[in-house]
């Protein structure tokens, strides 16, 4: 009897052994810490140390929350999941040709992250968020600082849909960039509420591209908004000031509309070969050249 006994012991443990701890680990919720270790479980009480392992230990549709301050390191994404850092200053340092966040996943996952710093270093070439693959993306209450490239890029093989709200972009040097977004096929749909950005050239709306634009500003660089082959932008309520070129609408595919826009003390407001369309509630002051192109001018109702 001590002997089958022993035999079956000694078979779970063999069949036990066959698995990886990651098959037992994936759970909803994940921690990391700045004090934490990637060899822990990533639970509350034994947090990870780098969203990297976090990622590894969450279940799909998951969440990796932060219990204190730290550089969390760079993440590429591979499945629905949330990284929130809110009630704490959640980082995420980035340099060389490295992106801080790639987000890399299935065609049918939603990626939203929330309640985080990037900083780069100096010099740096990758994004601070690529945007490569994945049904929607949501970017929540997020600083990113001294970019050189460019802070966040979309650049889809297929249709998505991307938010960005409560968000601070600076860059730094003559190439530094905001948003560029495009996709090769279908329809890239982008809504962007309440930006503040400070970049040589802000957003660039490319291929495929419905953008909408509110309540957000733009201050100072060479191009706030430059719309390629056929980009669509609305424009709503913001703010664009301090540029050489404050809207370059620079494809006769591409389209404007302007509401409530305040193109303010640029050296050229409007330029390009694209169609402009401005309600009669908005307001140019201050720049050498309101526009070069002709508005489309419609009376509000």
């Amino acid at each position: 009897m001590i002997k089958l006994r022993l035999a079956v012991i000694a078979i779970i443990g063999l069949f036990v052994a066959g698995f990886s701890p990651a098959m037992f680990a994936q759970v909803p919720r994940v921690w990391v810490s700045g004090v934490g270790d990637d060899a822990n479980p990533c639970t509350s009480t034994a947090p990870c140390r780098t969203f990297s392992r976090a990622h590894e230990q969450v279940a799909a549709g998951g969440e990796i929350s932060v219990l204190n301050p730290g550089n969390y390191g760079i993440i590429t994404i591979s499945k629905s999941v949330t990284i929130s850092g809110i009630g704490a200053l959640a980082g995420i340092n980035w340099s060389g040709a490295s992106n801080g966040i790639t987000i890399n996943a299935g065609s049918s996952d939603v990626v939203t992250i929330r309640n985080l710093s990037f900083f780069s270093a100096s010099g740096s070439t990758g994004n601070a968020i690529r945007y490569s693959n994945g049904a929607k993306v949501h970017i929540e209450n997020c600083s990113i600082q001294n970019t050189a490239s460019t802070a966040i890029q979309a650049d889809l093989a297929n249709s998505g849909i991307l938010t960005v709200s409560k968000t601070t972009i600076t860059g730094t040097g003559s190439v530094s960039r905001g948003i560029d977004i495009s996709t090769t096929t279908g329809i890239l749909d982008a809504t962007f509420n309440d930006l503040t950005l400070r970049t040589s050239e802000a957003m660039v709306i490319g291929n495929n591209v419905y953008a909408t634009v509110t309540n957000s500003a733009f201050y100072g660089g060479i191009t706030a908004i430059l719309l390629q082959y056929n980009g669509y932008l609305n424009l709503d309520r913001s703010i664009v000031s301090g540029y050489t070129t404050a809207i370059n609408c620079n494809n006769s595919l591409a389209t404007v509309r302007l509401s409530n826009a305040s193109i303010i003390n640029n050296a050229t407001g409007i330029t390009g070969s694209g169609r402009i369309i401005s309600l009669n509630n908005n307001t140019f002051l201050g720049n050498g050249t309101n526009s070069n192109i002709p508005l489309s001018v419609l009376q509000m109702q």
